[in-house]
């Protein structure tokens, strides 16, 4: 989440989790396997070749289902999304994210009220990526928003802004 660390971030950077309420949104545990690392590496060659532009339209079969992929809004959306990140910041995260360590050995350890959520259209994480957290994280919840893909959050935020709000007011 934008300006919140979420507990498997705080596991990823070796610190304790606290006990704040823990939302996760389309999310993985594990670290990328061969074809992610390489797709991203395609995302990073692209941006280092001054073609940052081009990304965000290759992302957009993956992040949106493909009856949502022709809406303006959607579509305006992910781009200023793209454009206020920046390309050194989209290079650092992409960086980030192909070192990031498998986390689902220590998701046990997290102790903390979890909630998931995640769009059934999803072309980036699965059901099974969510069920394996939710599994392994005991009183965690998964909530699926039926015909959202990867961005959920800007997809329905009707459906997903009560449910964070009711999570986190708990």
């Amino acid at each position: 989440m934008s300006g919140a660390r979420s507990a498997l971030g705080t596991f990823r950077l070796g610190q304790k989790p606290g006990a704040r309420p823990d939302p996760s949104i389309s999310t993985l545990a594990s670290a990328d396997g061969p074809a992610q690392t390489a797709r991203r590496q395609g995302y990073i060659d692209l941006v280092e070749n001054g073609q940052f532009d081009q990304v965000v339209e290759e992302r957009i079969p993956i992040l949106f289902p493909e009856e949502k992929r022709s809406d303006a809004r959607l579509l305006g959306i992910a781009r200023k999304m793209a454009a206020d990140t920046g390309a050194d910041t989209f290079l650092a995260q992409q960086r980030a994210i192909m070192a990031r360590i498998d986390s689902r050995p220590r998701l046990g350890e997290i102790a903390v009220p979890t909630l998931l959520i995640w769009g059934d259209k999803d072309g980036i994480t699965s059901r099974a990526h969510h069920d394996e957290i939710l599994d392994a994280i005991s009183g965690a919840k998964l909530e699926v928003i039926a015909g959202a893909g990867h961005l959920p959050t800007v997809e329905a935020p009707e459906l997903v802004v009560p449910l964070l709000t009711a999570f986190i007011d708990g």
